[in-house]
Formats: C-alpha cells, structure tokens, sequence
C-alpha cells in the first residue's frame, strides 16, 4: 500500500517504467537473527509478480545494481555476492 500510494503516478507511466528500475528495500529488524528484509524491483526487465526464492543479502542487491548497469564492484562485501536471479524477464 505504502508503495503504491509512494509511486503510483510513476508506476502507471508505461514509458518512465521501460527506462526505470525502482528498487525499494524495508530494513525494519531489531537485530534479530533471522534479519528478514522485504525488497522489490519493478519496471524495465522485471517480470510481474516473480520471486526469488534463494536467500540473498543487501550485497547481492548492490552486486545486481552493479552487473546490471556494468558498473563494476567496490572491491568488498558485494565482489562475491549473487546476483539475484529469476525476477527478469529473458
């Protein structure tokens, strides 16, 4: 909902969103163990209503940022992350 009422004007523009990636991350943990993130990537190359189901980390999504824009890595935590796979369309 939050999302939604955040971008909805932007999500409904079909030319913004072929040009656009929105990546949004909620990190609302205590510090708990089980440190569970919710984030989505929506627009250009995403497929509608994918979901990885491997286990990344705030890395892998710089890591994806990185290898999608050929941007090359900063050399620390995200050189060795995942890419996330199986959100995109082929």
């Amino acid at each position: 909902k939050w999302f939604k009422s955040k971008f909805s004007s932007l999500l409904n523009d079909k030319d913004l969103l072929q040009h656009t990636l929105f990546i949004v991350t909620f990190d609302e943990d205590e510090g708990g163990g089980n440190n569970l993130i919710y984030t989505t990537f929506v627009g250009a190359g995403v497929k509608a209503g994918a979901e990885a189901k491997t286990k990344y980390t705030i890395y892998s999504v710089l890591k994806t940022i990185e290898e999608k824009f050929a941007l090359g890595d900063l050399g620390k935590n995200d050189a060795k992350a995942p890419v996330i796979e199986g959100i995109w369309q082929s």
